[in-house]
């Protein structure tokens, strides 16, 4: 939606701009709103001038009476820094979750080996109770008194 705004000398020949302008000019090359410059260019030739003498006037208009200067924009205070806190626990890593699991392993073999001991001690206890016979195997199926 925008126009582009050459500002110089024109030719005679057409609204080209020179090559080369005259001598104390010099080529400007602007965007502008299209709709600007369809309201420029109906202001000027309702008055009878070019786009040219109405934005030169304009111009100097502005710059002669200009409006106030904007004031500048103060930069936002600065963030305010989180409260500072005591240090979270680290959380744990794939190598303290290894030892872990590891630790749990070794302890459920303890127990195991304890209950492997425990059957043997049984074991031995009914040996030495049947006078030293092998216990008898119990029936399948039939629950032991």
């Amino acid at each position: 939606m925008w126009a582009i705004l050459s500002v110089g000398v024109k030719r005679e020949r057409g609204n080209q701009m020179p090559k080369n302008p005259m001598k104390g000019t010099k080529q400007v090359l602007m965007e502008l709103p299209e709709g600007l410059v369809q309201d420029v260019k109906t202001f000027a030739k309702d008055r009878g001038q070019t786009f040219k003498d109405v934005t030169i006037e304009a111009l100097k208009r502005h710059m002669a009476y200009p409006p106030p200067k904007p004031e500048p924009v103060p930069e936002p205070p600065p963030m305010p820094l989180p409260p500072v806190t005591a240090p979270a626990p680290p959380s744990p890593t794939a190598t303290d979750l290894i030892r872990v699991d590891k630790a749990q392993e070794s302890e459920e073999t303890k127990l195991g080996k304890l209950d492997a001991r425990a059957e043997l001690a049984n074991d031995e206890a009914q040996w030495k109770e049947n006078g030293g016979k092998p216990k008898k195997p119990t029936p399948k199926g039939k629950p032991k008194k």
